[in-house]
């Protein structure tokens, strides 16, 4: 039953195109989800059940028809996006170029004053197998120090999806100078860039997936030799990107070929077993936080989110593989039971379909600034709970407020004095 899922996307896929002719940004996100089901049947095929972060076969009619119909639910609003008569627009042109320059800054003074340069330096240092077991206590990158004050620019830094928007809306629905576009497009590599000195596959993905799909959905505001430009870049960053990605691969295990592509397999193909694994979890006994709302898990319970802390909790929980990629469903399965699941995907479903997707033809920045936060439902859903961190999750805050300060008009009223 492993090829289920791929069969299904597939068809999806040829649905999509059928309706719309194009290559939206609802084509990216079916793609993304079909091609990780096409590395399931690899996964099976080689038989790495069991290994490489793969869980024994767990694989039920039941659960693959769960798995297909969530990520349908999930996929449904994007295809939406792509109706050829939605024009993007930026009814606040000036809000938006100081919000560029804010970015273009708070990520600057984050790779002077935050660590990165400590990170990319110690991290090309160690071979890729050292790098990869000491990345997730290298906190300069991922923690606050305790520094207040460079919460705001690492809170941006993490947040690319949003620079990323910018950069596409300013070289199209609303230009900005040259300096500005290059800053944007900089400063939106920087986790990209951590994780290749991290010896982490997983930023360079989001980064590229991310981009991909805004191409898509900006698309139809490029004119030939702008297409052109972009698609240059994406053969290129795609190209560098792949070949990054391969030799963290063989890094991290002695540059054993074989072993690498079995586990370039596994963490492509892994997510659909992982959720079957975890399906069977689905109870309310267990209620964990951390994980799911790291900001809240802090405010309420005066506690930071520590990955290998948690694992070893969940290991003693649940009788399977618990540091491997469950997909978003799986693991709200694992942290909040499967109604915590269902009103997470309700929440994603009400934001969607109130307050991105249009009721007219047009689709505002501020709009498109959710659909930056929801795209990580895709993106990085396909692994894991996309918000994991205290500023992944400060950064989704950041979006609402930045939809409210785009979207409405304030004025500012005096009242005369007698």
């Amino acid at each position: 039953m492993a090829f289920i899922p791929f069969i299904y996307f597939t068809i999806f896929l040829l649905w999509y195109w059928y309706k719309y002719r194009t290559i939206g940004a609802g084509f990216v996100a079916i793609a993304w989800i079909d091609a990780s089901a096409f590395f399931s049947i690899l996964v099976d095929t080689h038989n790495l059940y069991g290994v490489l972060g793969v869980n024994e076969y767990a694989i039920t009619p039941i659960s693959t028809l769960l798995y297909c119909l969530l990520w349908t639910v999930v996929l449904c609003p994007f295809t939406k996006m792509d109706n050829p008569d939605i024009h993007l627009t930026v009814q606040k042109p000036t809000l938006f170029k100081y919000l560029c320059w804010f970015i273009c800054i708070s990520v600057l003074v984050w790779i002077l004053f935050g660590g990165f340069i400590d990170v990319v330096r110690e991290g090309f240092m160690l071979s890729g197998d050292e790098n990869y077991a000491n990345s997730h206590d290298n906190s300069a990158f991922y923690q606050s120090k305790g520094l207040f004050l460079l919460w705001i620019p690492k809170m941006i830094a993490v947040g690319y999806p949003l620079t990323l928007l910018c950069w596409f809306a300013s070289i199209t629905i609303c230009p900005q100078s040259k300096l500005i576009r290059i800053a944007l497009l900089f400063m939106s590599m920087i986790l990209m860039i951590s994780g290749y000195a991290t010896g982490g596959r997983a930023e360079v993905l989001w980064w590229g997936l991310t981009f991909m799909m805004f191409y898509a959905l900006f698309r139809k505001h490029m004119n030939a030799i702008l297409r052109k430009q972009i698609l240059l870049i994406m053969l290129i960053a795609g190209g560098v990107g792949f070949l990054g990605l391969w030799l963290i691969t063989v890094s991290r295990f002695s540059f054993d070929t074989q072993y690498a592509i079995d586990s370039f397999i596994a963490y492509a193909g892994q997510p659909f077993n992982n959720f079957c694994a975890a399906l069977p979890y689905a109870e309310l006994e267990h209620w964990h936080i951390q994980r799911v709302f790291p900001l809240s898990n802090m405010l309420i319970n005066h506690q930071t989110y520590d990955m290998k802390e948690f694992y070893s909790m969940l290991a003693e929980e649940y009788p399977i593989r618990v540091n491997v990629f469950f997909t978003l469903f799986g693991s709200l399965i694992l942290d909040i039971g499967i109604i915590g699941m269902v009103l997470y995907v309700m929440v994603f479903q009400l934001t969607m379909q109130k307050l991105v997707l249009p009721k007219q033809n047009e689709i505002d920045f501020s709009a498109l600034i959710l659909f930056a936060v929801c795209s990580c439902i895709i993106v990085r859903g396909i692994f894991d709970v996309p918000f994991l961190r205290l500023f992944n999750s400060l950064y989704v805050l950041f979006s609402y407020f930045l939809y409210i300060v785009f979207r409405y008009k304030f004025r500012l009223t005096s009242h005369n004095s007698l």
